[in-house]
């Protein structure tokens, strides 16, 4: 069995109890024989080897095909915009990030 699952956080880059959670879930699945594909937004680093597969939804590549999906791109665009927000971050912490 495969199961894909979706989040925002892995260990080691972790901001809260989600990361742990997902850590320990995805552990306890591979102990019972299922492969696990876990997708992160976006990864900045290569990630350290571990129990899962650890994919970027940003490096995924789509196969898009057929004239509508053409003009759909040709019209679309995609800006990336980097921001200190991140989950969890407290006042402090994003005061001093400035």
């Amino acid at each position: 069995m495969r199961v894909l699952m979706f989040g925002w956080e892995f260990p080691p880059h972790i901001s809260g109890g989600l990361g742990t959670a997902c850590y320990g879930m995805t552990r306890a699945l591979v102990q019972q024989g299922v492969e696990v594909i876990f997708v992160l937004p976006k990864t900045r680093q290569h990630h350290p080897r571990t129990h899962v597969d650890i994919r970027s939804a940003s490096a995924v590549p789509i196969p898009w095909t057929g004239t509508h999906t053409a003009s759909f791109l040709s019209r679309m665009k995609v800006h990336e915009i980097e921001s200190l927000l991140r989950p969890y971050l407290t006042e402090e912490t994003y005061i001093r990030a400035l």
